[in-house]
């Protein structure tokens, strides 16, 4: 078998353009779906988060037997929640913190405008037209209501039940 000189061996201009525009169309039709996959991860994500930290809440009001707040605040897209002394991760580069508040001894913020999250606290509609939810010492809330998360098009709303504190994500 003849080999090719080494100046044969190449694509052609045709056949480069070719798998170009091919691997155009392909992201072009690829890009807005992964864009949309991400916000939905991220909303969820952000709803899961906080969906946590209210039952959290909850749970250290009833164990300790004292009041903790969770305070949304959706000019800055974040909550805080505070209360008694609060188990938490100390430090770290995440998008949870410790803040040491004047009138409880440890508090921390979770920002939804920081990664992994990167969303936003689009309505806060609780019952007693306030931005914050206490659970009392037998982990009754104060208010229930309704809290809305966004990521581009995609968000997820979670229901807080006036009477039990339990938290639903639609």
């Amino acid at each position: 078998m003849r080999r090719l000189p080494l100046s044969d061996r190449a694509f052609s201009l045709i056949e480069v353009v070719t798998v170009m525009l091919l691997m155009g169309i392909v992201a072009a039709i690829a890009l807005p779906r992964y864009s949309a996959a991400l916000c939905n991860y991220r909303v969820s994500a952000a709803a899961r988060q906080l969906s946590a930290d209210l039952v959290y809440a909850q749970t250290l009001a009833r164990s300790s037997s004292s009041t903790y707040t969770v305070t949304l605040n959706p000019t800055n897209n974040s909550y805080q929640l505070s209360g008694g002394a609060i188990a938490s991760q100390s430090g770290g580069s995440g998008p949870m913190q410790l803040v040491a508040l004047a009138n409880t001894p440890t508090s921390y913020v979770v920002s939804l405008q920081s990664n992994p999250y990167l969303a936003t606290i689009a309505a806060v509609s609780f019952s007693d037209a306030t931005t914050s939810i206490s659970f009392n010492g037998y982990g009754i809330p104060s208010t229930g209501g309704a809290v809305v998360i966004q990521c581009g098009a995609a968000q997820k709303t979670l229901t807080i039940d006036t009477a039990t504190g339990a938290v639903s994500t639609q």
